[in-house]
């Protein structure tokens, strides 16, 4: 089983994406964040496998808090409505496990965490698993 936070500010995405992944078997939301410190709060409680963290946070910048995100031993997979070479590039560098755009049909997100969790090593380097 595979446990995903999701970290969104906008209430109507996380319910669509819970949506979504709730009908995968494999895959069980653990819990939701609105904020980067609910966020950093619930990573270290919950310890899930995948964070879907979105970059535009009401108290931060959800690529920000990545490294602390994979600190605490979580991938992170950004969700974002901004697909510009240069975001990817700075998900990249903070070690992003994986990049989505809200755009993108939701079966993308759904391969992109599978992808991320099957990734051997407890530490994938940054770029792995970037579409």
């Amino acid at each position: 089983m595979i446990t995903v936070l999701l970290v969104d500010d906008q209430r109507a995405v996380r319910e669509a994406v819970r949506m979504q992944l709730g009908l995968e078997p494999d895959l069980r939301i653990v819990g939701e964040a609105g904020t980067v410190a609910q966020a950093l709060e619930l990573v270290g409680r919950l310890r899930p496998d995948i964070v879907v963290i979105d970059v535009g946070l009401p108290d931060g910048d959800g690529i920000a808090a990545i490294p602390a995100l994979r600190a605490s031993g979580s991938q992170a997979v950004v969700l974002t409505m901004h697909d510009e070479a240069a975001l990817r590039e700075r998900a990249d560098r903070a070690g992003a496990a994986g990049f989505v755009g809200k755009f993108e049909p939701p079966q993308r997100l759904i391969e992109v965490i599978r992808s991320v969790a099957t990734t051997s090593g407890p530490e994938p380097g940054p770029g792995e698993a970037l579409g």
